[in-house]
């Protein structure tokens, strides 16, 4: 990488990278290394059944990881040691605490705490948003999906747009199993 010009105008010197820069293709796959070994020394494993959830070795704190987003579950003094000792190794950021009666977004759902139990919502806006986007916000209610008619071709920007939209409804169904 050469340095930038506006501060070094007469060099000719080369810089070697010792980290991957954000935004580059190899980003992710460091990031998710280096977490990965930043939660093994802290006492977590994977989950053999899905690779960004963590469990720590006493089974008591759970940890799901997407992308750069945690979502931390257990006992509050052990999730406050974790938080601390995780701060050491990452740049941390806490956005909320479910406590009984509250709620806290993640990932686009809304989580709110009842006191013994948490329901799991999608705010309406991601509905009426869809709608709009794909043009079908006076649309009538059907009872059941599908037409009596299929086209024997797709246009390409119909097949992207097709693929959007099952995008979000796939998105959409994990809380909605009426439409899944």
């Amino acid at each position: 990488m050469r340095p930038p010009v506006e501060f070094y105008p007469e060099s000719n010197c080369l810089w070697l990278l010792k980290r991957a820069m954000y935004g580059l293709k190899q980003a992710p796959a460091l990031w998710q290394t280096h977490f990965a070994k930043t939660m093994i020394s802290l006492g977590f494993h994977h989950c053999k059944t899905d690779l960004n959830l963590y469990c720590h070795s006493s089974k008591e704190l759970y940890v799901l990881c997407y992308v750069d987003d945690l979502l931390v579950c257990g006992n509050p003094e052990r999730i406050k040691v974790f938080t601390e000792q995780l701060s050491k190794e990452v740049l941390l950021k806490v956005e909320g605490e479910l406590k009984p009666q509250t709620t806290v977004n993640f990932l686009g759902r809304t989580l709110r705490h009842n006191g013994d139990s948490i329901d799991i919502t999608m705010p309406t806006a991601y509905v009426t948003d869809m709608l709009k986007l794909f043009g079908m916000e006076n649309a009538k209610p059907s009872p059941t999906t599908g037409t009596s008619t299929k086209p024997n071709y797709v246009p390409q920007p119909l097949n992207n747009s097709y693929r959007a939209i099952v995008g979000k409804l796939l998105w959409l169904a994990l809380i909605r199993p009426d439409i899944s």
